[in-house]
C-alpha cells in the first residue's frame, strides 16, 4: 500500500524509513517497528484524504482509519464492508 515504499522496493524493510507525513502513528520514533496490516489501512486513509472533499460516509471511514491505537482501525475485509464502499466493489 505504500506507495513511497514502491520506489524503493528492492531496499530491505529495515532500511525503509517513510517521511513523517506517511508514517503510521505506531511507527512515529520508533526504531525496528513492525509494519502490519493496520499501518496499511492508516496509510490508505491518508490517500483517501489527498482526493478532496469527502462526503459524510468517507469522512466516517477515513476517521475510523486514523485512530492512532491500530487495533481500533478496521481491517481491509471490514473496509470493504464499510458504507463508505457499499455498492462500490463486488460482493
Amino acid at each position: 500500500m505504500d506507495l513511497e515504499w514502491a520506489n524503493n522496493a528492492d531496499l530491505g524493510i529495515g532500511t525503509y524509513h517513510p517521511s513523517q507525513e506517511y508514517t503510521p502513528p505506531e511507527l512515529v520514533g520508533v526504531d525496528g517497528g513492525k509494519w502490519t496490516s493496520a499501518c496499511d489501512m492508516w496509510q490508505f486513509a491518508e490517500l483517501i484524504t489527498s482526493w478532496g472533499h469527502l462526503e459524510d460516509k468517507g469522512q466516517q471511514f477515513v476517521a475510523a482509519q486514523s485512530l492512532a491505537s491500530p487495533a481500533n482501525r478496521l481491517s481491509a475485509e471490514e473496509s470493504l464492508r464499510n458504507a463508505f464502499f457499499k455498492g462500490q466493489v463486488p460482493s
